[in-house]
C-alpha cells in the first residue's frame, strides 16, 4: 500500500511540475526571450561558421592530399608559438 502512495505522489509531483514548466514557457516574456537567443545564437554561428571555414578548407583539402605532415603539424597561431623553454614552474611566461 505504501509503495502505490509513493507512487501516487511521485506522478502527481511530476504532473504539477509539467503544468508549471508549460505555464512558463508560454509566458509571452519567455518566448520572446527565447526568439531573442534563438536569433543571436543563429547570427554568431553564421559568423564562427565564416571565420572557420579557411581552417576547415586547408584541413579537407590535406586529408583529400593525404598530407599528414600538414595534418600533424603545429598551429601557426598564437597557440603554435609556445616552446616548452617558455614555461617557467609550469606557467607560461
Amino acid at each position: 500500500m505504501q509503495d502505490a502512495v509513493q507512487r501516487h505522489a511521485r506522478t502527481r509531483a511530476f504532473a504539477e511540475a509539467e503544468d508549471v514548466i508549460s505555464a512558463v514557457l508560454s509566458d509571452p516574456g519567455v518566448q520572446a526571450a527565447r526568439n531573442r537567443v534563438e536569433a543571436a545564437e543563429t547570427e554568431l554561428g553564421m559568423e564562427l561558421c565564416a571565420r572557420r571555414q579557411p581552417f576547415q578548407d586547408r584541413y579537407d583539402h590535406a586529408v583529400a592530399e593525404g598530407d599528414t605532415a600538414r595534418l600533424a603539424g603545429r598551429c601557426a597561431g598564437k597557440h603554435g608559438q609556445r616552446r616548452p623553454a617558455d614555461r617557467v614552474g609550469g606557467k607560461r611566461t
